[in-house]
């Protein structure tokens, strides 16, 4: 059993390792969860960083997307902006955990509701009053994301008999 699990940028390689692995065949991942994750380079679903109180900026991801997709070509692959790919089906169960107080939180929403509508079992998690850097600390998260992992990858024989599940 395999899970993919990223923060941040981290959150874009584990949902694009996803979308690879599901068109190369393989390997087989059985879970995926992304925490805050950067999921288009364009931007153009980026919240407003004032209302939302964020401590991530505009500025800031254009810089990250610079420093990982310097050619603005690059921007534009599915494999590179998840968000963007048209095929989500076959993708494996995500955990979506996000941060109120974030400007990347509407683009991993609309991820999600990408992968519902896609068939994809998903789960979103958006915690209040969080900001981005916060988040992949915060244990409340911490405590959904280790759930969610439990239930995708544990063995079902022992998990009914040892560790109940919420």
């Amino acid at each position: 059993r395999l899970a993919v699990a990223g923060d941040d940028a981290g959150g874009n390689l584990a949902a694009s390792l996803t979308l690879i692995a599901r068109d190369r065949n393989g390997p087989a991942i059985a879970a995926q969860a992304l925490i805050g994750p950067l999921l288009d380079p364009s931007m153009t679903r980026l919240g407003d960083g004032a209302r939302l109180r964020s401590d991530l900026t505009a500025a800031t991801c254009a810089s990250w997307y610079a420093k990982y997709l310097p050619q603005s070509r690059q921007r534009l692959h599915p494999y590179a902006a998840p968000l963007v790919s048209v095929r989500q089906a076959g993708l494996p169960p995500a955990l979506i955990v996000t941060a109120g107080c974030d400007v990347l939180h509407h683009e991993a929403e609309t991820y999600a509701a990408a992968l519902i509508a896609a068939g994809v079992p998903t789960q979103v998690v958006r915690f209040a009053g969080i900001t981005h850097a916060a988040l992949a600390a915060h244990p409340p998260a911490l405590a959904e994301i280790a759930h969610f992992l439990h239930h995708r990858l544990a063995d079902p024989g022992l998990a009914s008999h040892h560790y109940p599940l919420r």
